[in-house]
């Protein structure tokens, strides 16, 4: 939701300030629905050039890019952190299915659907993703900007200052 898109409006200097941001993620409820670039074009204190802008998302719309396009016109340096659940990055289903999407508060929302799974189906969905995973990593390269693929049910804090540093973006 944008609530949680503008967490981190408030420019961060110190580590401990970093660390409390990191630990209210966790916090965070997520539901509805997000505009990334309407949220990011209105935060209020976000000035120019030095810092980091940090975009954690499932990254399942493209208005993240005009995020990105925003911030880079800021002179901010960006880090794109891809968040899925195991299930979304290795899915382990067969057969008939009623798939809900989480972010649905209604049953009868159309974007749940009744389908049955089998092996080309499973196929699919694993092009369809390293699909979906290449045009962000592709977009990102193109922009010059970090990124990193994490599994939500890891524990957050550890893995996400793992990935940064391996990523170049914090010592």
């Amino acid at each position: 939701n944008d609530q949680a898109v503008r967490l981190g409006e408030r420019p961060i200097s110190r580590k401990d300030e970093f660390m409390q941001m990191v630990n209210s993620i966790e916090d965070i409820r997520f539901d509805g629905e997000c505009n990334f670039g309407k949220a990011v074009e209105t935060l209020s204190d976000i000035g120019f050039g030095d810092g980091l802008s940090i975009l954690i998302s499932d990254f399942l719309t493209d208005d993240y890019q005009k995020a990105v396009n925003f911030l880079q016109f800021r002179h901010k340096s960006v880090l794109l952190v891809h968040v899925l659940s195991a299930e979304e990055i290795c899915p382990n289903y067969g057969g008939r299915m009623y798939l809900m999407d989480s972010e649905c508060a209604d049953k009868g929302d159309e974007r749940n659907m009744k389908l049955r799974i089998g092996r080309s189906e499973m196929k699919a969905y694993r092009l369809a993703l390293e699909e979906y995973l290449a045009e962000i990593k592709d977009f990102a390269i193109g922009r010059q900007i970090s990124y990193v693929l994490f599994q939500a049910d890891e524990p957050f804090e550890r893995a996400f200052l793992e990935k940064l540093e391996m990523a170049g973006d914090i010592r």
